[in-house]
């Protein structure tokens, strides 16, 4: 006779009742989904410039491109930059009159937090250096030229 109330009383539950449970289950698949999809989390990108006799480069400018911005390394040659997970571009080093290697670095749909992403700088003329030389003049019309135009 129990086992009959029993599952009597099981089976009819109140309409407020099943609504609360069909509440419940909602909530928790949808806190299960929100959590494995729907919450985009920053990762870090981090490492040092130095030279490569291991001594720092401080104020060497990382810049991250499509949109993640730019920092600068810290007096230790430490960086670190949040991005967006699933972030694809390059992270390029620059400071006037060095040059680094790698000259930059590729991502592709950043996952997780990535350490070590090191650069190494040996100074002389970078690249991105605007320092112009004057050369001689060829002696035909008195006019000197910079360094590139053509005689």
């Amino acid at each position: 006779m129990k086992i009959e109330r029993l599952k009597s009383a099981h089976t009819n539950k109140s309409p407020i009742a099943r609504f609360f449970r069909w509440l419940l289950i909602l909530l928790i698949l949808s806190l299960s989904i929100g959590v494995s999809h729907g919450f985009a989390k920053d990762k870090k990108l981090s490492g040092y410039v130095r030279t490569s006799s291991g001594n720092e480069i401080s104020g060497v400018t990382i810049t991250f491109s499509n949109g993640e911005g730019s920092t600068t390394t810290d007096s230790s040659g430490y960086y670190s930059q949040k991005v967006k997970e699933g972030w694809s571009g390059t992270a390029t080093p620059s400071k006037v009159g060095y040059n680094f290697d790698p000259a930059d670095l590729n991502y592709s749909k950043v996952k997780r937090d990535q350490k070590d992403q090191d650069h190494i700088g040996t100074q002389g003329q970078s690249e991105s250096s605007s320092d112009l030389e004057v050369r001689g003049d060829d002696g035909d019309d008195g006019y000197g030229c910079f360094v590139g135009c053509l005689n």
